[in-house]
């Protein structure tokens, strides 16, 4: 409220200052070094530009004016997480729930730190406690479906991605998710719509024209395949998996020279892909036999 009084005073080249907030609050701050709040805000300013260290290091100082403010510690804690910092963050989130055990966004963050480290039961703890705070959170029940995935538990992560697509319709990660369960539990024409969904919720990710792709290749629709590995690659050249999946197509159209860049360049990328070498090797022995007289 009081910065909010001040700016309504400022005279016009003063507010050229404050058009952008990165500007504002490193003014801010060296003229009112107690204030939590500034300090808070310019954490927050570092943070969705993706500097970590510097939010982290402001949000260290709001801290230190008030450590017992849950939400500034949960503030480092995703700092530290973005950093990679895995011990500190979850040691951050454990203080934020020692001060707020009732904070459902740090048990959310707390759970996919947890998932991330691949400690599944826990996470899966964390958002079921997360879910009884906030039901009605629609990342963190796509969070917990994707441990069911993982634990190949498929029918809770169906129902909990549904739910979470209920929640929020607009959710790439759910649809995409929902597709590969679907799939998963053999429900091909569920599936096809889902993967599909994806794409139009999501068109610009190489990753859903790949799985797509992946699904097409599976039912022998080579023809549609390459043409979603293509668009893959068009939007991201820099996956191996996507080379390999293309190559494998035009392999089992009987295209086995066209297949031979693709997987070369699948292990130009990643070295130690088992499968593309072995692709590769099969593409020269079946080109070799169509080029013998």
């Amino acid at each position: 409220v009081l910065l909010i009084a001040v700016s309504a005073r400022l005279t016009w080249s003063q507010a050229l200052l404050w058009q952008n907030s990165e500007t504002l609050w490193n003014y801010v701050v060296p003229r009112a070094p107690e204030s939590s709040l500034a300090l808070n805000n310019l954490g927050d300013v570092h943070f969705r530009a993706g500097r970590f260290v510097e939010a982290a290091a402001a949000y260290s100082r709001a801290l230190a004016l008030r450590p017992d403010y849950a939400f500034l510690s949960y503030n480092l804690a995703n700092a530290l997480t973005g950093q990679k910092k895995w011990e500190q963050a979850e040691l951050q989130y454990k203080e934020t729930l020692r001060v707020k055990p009732d904070f459902p966004a740090a048990r959310g963050n707390y759970g996919n730190l947890l998932a991330d480290l691949g400690r599944y039961p826990e996470a899966e703890a964390q958002y079921l406690e997360a879910l009884r705070l906030e039901p009605g959170n629609a990342d963190v029940r796509t969070g917990l479906a994707e441990i069911f995935l993982r634990r190949e538990r498929l029918d809770e992560a169906r129902q909990n991605y549904e739910e979470a697509l209920r929640l929020k319709p607009v959710n790439y990660p759910a649809a995409s998710n929902l597709a590969l369960t679907l799939y998963k539990q053999r429900n091909w024409e569920q599936a096809e719509r889902w993967f599909l969904e994806a794409i139009r919720l999501a068109p610009g990710r190489a990753i859903a024209h790949d799985n797509y792709g992946n699904f097409l290749l599976d039912f022998g629709r080579y023809g549609e395949a390459v043409a979603r590995y293509n668009e893959a690659l068009r939007l991201d050249n820099s996956r191996p998996e996507t080379y390999n999946n293309l190559g494998a197509a035009l392999l089992r159209q009987g295209r086995a020279a066209e297949s031979i860049p693709y997987f070369q360049r699948a292990l130009e990328l990643k070295p130690d892909m088992a499968m593309a070498r072995q692709s590769l090797a099969a593409a020269r022995a079946q080109a070799g036999k169509k080029a013998a007289p």
